[in-house]
């Protein structure tokens, strides 16, 4: 919360300010490189300019909510396609239960109460991303607004 406050005007000392950049770079580590995957495969009717140079400093530079969530939608489809994987597997493993090795493949598949775990993991993400999701949902409604005038 404290690193977010240098967003906004609020007067704060220099070595703060580098401190909270270290924070938010360390923080908004995209593993998975979604952000050059975004631009290279998904295109965007509008280009939005940043809220004010804090947002475009801190890395939000611009308002577009998918580009500014990182790895959140990734995430979301990597689990889906796990589970559906998960899923597809041991239901044609249990189709040819007769054979062993079509057991030992559904038995390392199956998932005991698969959509229990799957609605627990998008819950844990939520929880997780919440506030940023709520600051991106935010910057995005401000573009919403500014198209509209």
């Amino acid at each position: 919360m404290m690193m977010l406050v240098a967003l906004v005007f609020v007067p704060i000392p220099a070595p703060a300010l580098v401190f909270f950049q270290a924070c938010i770079v360390i923080a908004s580590m995209d593993l998975f490189e979604t952000e050059a995957w975004y631009e290279e495969n998904l295109t965007f009717n509008a280009e939005t300019d940043p809220i004010n140079q804090n947002f475009e400093m801190f890395g939000i530079g611009d308002k577009n909510f998918v580009s500014n969530s990182g790895p959140y939608f990734a995430l979301q489809v990597f689990m889906i396609g796990e589970f559906l994987i998960k899923s597809i597997i041991s239901a044609i493993c249990s189709r040819f239960a007769k054979h062993e090795r079509a057991r030992k493949i559904g038995a390392y598949f199956y998932v005991k109460d698969g959509g229990a775990i799957l609605i627990n993991a998008w819950l844990k993400l939520f929880m997780e991303g919440y506030f940023d999701n709520a600051i991106c949902t935010l910057i995005n409604s401000i573009a919403l607004v500014e198209a509209y005038e």
